[in-house]
């Protein structure tokens, strides 16, 4: 019925639906070290510096002991 027009259909088919594999597979696994993988290297040393920069700039707390907190 769809004769010729069939080939192209498929073939985008097949296309797309290697597209969503490839897709999954990259999901599947986000860190690394490939192209497209996150810069988990550079959210580390980010978050590095920002617990540094906390801990030079909050005032420690003391503790208080159990006994006086009732009071």
């Amino acid at each position: 019925m769809l004769g010729w027009i069939t080939i192209p259909i498929v073939v985008l088919v097949g296309f797309i639906l290697f597209g969503v594999e490839s897709i999954g597979a990259e999901i599947e696994n986000p860190f690394g070290y490939d192209t497209n993988d996150l810069p988990l290297d550079g959210y580390c040393q980010d978050l590095e510096a920002e617990i540094k920069y906390l801990e030079r700039h909050i005032p420690s707390v003391k503790a208080v002991p159990a006994s006086q907190s009732s009071r």
